[in-house]
């Protein structure tokens, strides 16, 4: 059985995702929450992820773009299933790595054509491969770049502003 992972901030759409993919023989992981999607990733191992777009805290372009450095999800194939529209969309799609836009509402049959599309044209996994680091790290590394340099020190408490020492020149 295939397996999504699907990710939306609106509690309809995750449900009506979740029983076209159930109806289809696909097991859905749902998650509401954009912070929570590469935990549930890494704890489950989908097939496909569904990502929306606009999401409150990480929007789904900044979802997929992290989702494409962690190493539990960098080879999964991504779609974006939303409603947002703009004339960039495509630009947006390649520069954030998802595979592929479908958009709201979905049809039962286009979702599941751009679901196996994707599965299809990604690279399958190398058995034996090495394991990959717990999304902690990940994650907390993610939250401090967000701070910007000015709140950030180094582990030598020094504050970072430009260079390691904070002086701006290099030790």
């Amino acid at each position: 059985m295939k397996r999504v992972l699907v990710v939306d901030d609106e509690h309809d759409t995750l449900e009506l995702l979740r029983l076209m993919l159930e109806l289809n023989g696909y097991q859905a992981f749902t998650v509401l929450n954009s912070i929570e999607a590469i935990r549930v990733a890494q704890d489950n191992r989908p097939d496909c992820a569904l990502l929306d777009i606009m999401m409150p805290d990480l929007d789904g372009f900044t979802l997929c773009k992290m989702m494409r450095l962690h190493p539990a999800t960098m080879r999964l194939p991504i779609i974006f299933v939303t409603a947002y529209s703009a004339l960039d969309l495509e630009d947006r799609r390649r520069e954030a790595g998802a595979d592929m836009v479908l958009m709201k509402p979905v049809g039962m049959d286009a979702l599941i054509e751009g679901i196996e599309t994707a599965i299809g044209a990604r690279p399958v996994a190398v058995p034996g491969a090495p394991s990959v680091p717990p999304v902690k790290p990940f994650l907390s590394r993610y939250k401090l770049l967000q701070k910007g340099p000015s709140q950030l020190e180094h582990s030598n408490g020094d504050r970072v502003a430009g260079r390691p020492n904070g002086s701006g020149t290099p030790r």
